[in-house]
């Protein structure tokens, strides 16, 4: 009987410690897409440095791609970056990342927002003012769907920051970053290859 109960117990403390609340499931599901889209963002980081140092070794090579090049990277680099601190000071004002409101009050009808609106559409416009052949345009649009988003409908903020928890704005900005090293990525690969 007293084994019973012991494996009872044990069998109760077990389940009671892997039940997590729905909020709890959604803030691990959000959790770990963001850590998935940051490891894409090292890989693609690395590849977007080792493109770029290559084409700055070729800068004599023509001139122009090289002036492009450097603007889409150094466009990228510069709105990651921001992408980064927002994100960091989001988790450090909410470290629990359950918060409603923090990324309304951020992200939404603010300065802040102009900022990142502004970031974003200047990696999109270097990337997009490049021209590259129809196969890797139709890549880069790929990458780029949220952005003719964000440039054509001025309420876009509302929509993905409105009392949205702060794991998942953290999560978003992490996918923002992710589409501009892929697409910036995309591009530099292009004019590396067109300086060979």
């Amino acid at each position: 009987m007293k084994l019973q109960r012991l494996i009872l117990l044990s069998f109760s403390l077990l389940l009671l410690t892997t039940c997590q609340s729905p909020s709890d499931q959604i803030k691990d599901a959000f959790n770990k897409v963001d850590k998935s889209l940051e490891t894409s963002n090292e890989v693609l980081n690395n590849s977007l440095e080792n493109i770029y140092n290559q084409i700055v070794l070729k800068r004599n090579n023509n001139k122009d791609l090289t002036t492009r090049a450097d603007t889409i990277y150094f466009r990228t680099t510069k709105t990651c970056s921001f992408l980064d601190s927002l994100k960091q000071v989001m988790l450090k004002k909410d470290t629990t990342g359950t918060n409603l409101d923090l990324a309304t009050k951020l992200l939404f009808n603010t300065k802040t927002e102009s900022d990142l609106t502004e970031n974003l559409l200047s990696v999109y416009h270097s990337i997009n003012s490049y021209s590259v052949d129809t196969s890797t345009k139709a890549t880069i649009n790929g990458t780029f769907q949220i952005f003719g988003e964000i440039q054509a409908d001025k309420s876009w903020a509302k929509k993905y920051f409105e009392t949205t928890p702060t794991i998942a704005a953290v999560t978003i900005l992490t996918r923002l970053k992710n589409d501009c090293s892929n697409a910036a990525t995309i591009a530099l690969k292009d004019i590396h290859q067109r300086l060979k």
